[in-house]
């Protein structure tokens, strides 16, 4: 509802002022909407399947448990044991992205970034070439749409 909020109320900007905010709103709406449909569909497909991890039972997603010294109980659900390894690989795509920006500038880095994660994160490879291909016309637009020159990056300029 943020980036909702936001692409509504930029519209109402004069030209030149709504350039960087609708940078930011247009696309934190689509991801939004994006994860939403991905999470409804995959809530779906659970509760189809009867997996009992829909019902939110902490049984079916294993839990560790421990007693220290003191004797009072720690339960570690098994779903939080691995954050700190997906914080690690979530901080390592944004500096590729961060560093890809730098090197080769907005036209080149985002798309190759978005087909490398798409492919990374288990997508058909076919699959990731189109989400790149798509993030390259979705960066031709907006720099279309409002008229934008996007720097070319150490390497490229």
């Amino acid at each position: 509802l943020l980036f909702l909020g936001a692409t509504v109320m930029t519209w109402q900007f004069p030209d030149r002022e709504r350039i960087a905010p609708m940078l930011v709103a247009v696309p934190g709406l689509m991801l939004s909407c994006g994860v939403l449909l991905k999470e409804v569909r995959s809530t779906l497909v659970r509760d189809a399947r009867g997996d009992p991890r829909s019902e939110g039972s902490q049984a079916a997603a294993g839990s560790i448990e421990a007693e220290p010294e003191n004797g009072a109980a720690i339960t570690i659900d098994a779903a939080n044991a691995n954050m700190s390894s997906n914080d690690v690989v979530r901080i390592g795509w944004t500096a590729v992205f961060f560093f890809g920006v730098v090197l080769f500038g907005f036209r080149l880095a985002p798309p190759v970034v978005v087909g490398l994660y798409s492919w990374r994160a288990g997508e058909p490879p076919i699959l990731a070439v189109v989400m790149g291909a798509v993030a390259y016309l979705l960066m031709q637009g907006f720099g279309a749409l409002f008229g934008l020159r996007f720097p070319p990056g150490v390497l490229m300029g």
